[in-house]
């Protein structure tokens, strides 16, 4: 059986976000659909997220990886449009 790993880091722009979506991402690493596949291990260094994967081979890897690729995508689409909402909110009220 072949081995695989590698990981995917995101360089964020605040500390805070990138904490957002490591805890967004760490629920679907801690409850897998499949654990069969691999093990996904979530790590969260200052303004960057680490996605580690290791996986059972190629195509365990490849679906591993689209997966959090998606799932950090979606989470930082989400995280970022709130805080768009919020900054608009704040500046209607302000003024």
């Amino acid at each position: 059986m072949t081995l695989v790993s590698g990981f995917i880091e995101l360089e964020l722009g605040s500390k805070r976000l990138a904490e957002s979506i490591a805890e967004a991402i760490r629920v679907e690493a801690l409850n897998p659909p499949d654990p069969s596949r691999g093990v996904v291990e979530v790590i969260v260094e200052d303004k960057t997220v680490r996605i580690l994967v290791k996986a059972r081979d190629f195509s365990a890897a490849r679906t591993l990886f689209n997966t959090y690729l998606s799932l950090a995508a979606s989470a930082i689409d989400a995280i970022t449009s709130l805080e768009d909402r919020e900054t608009l909110l704040r500046g209607g009220q302000e003024g």
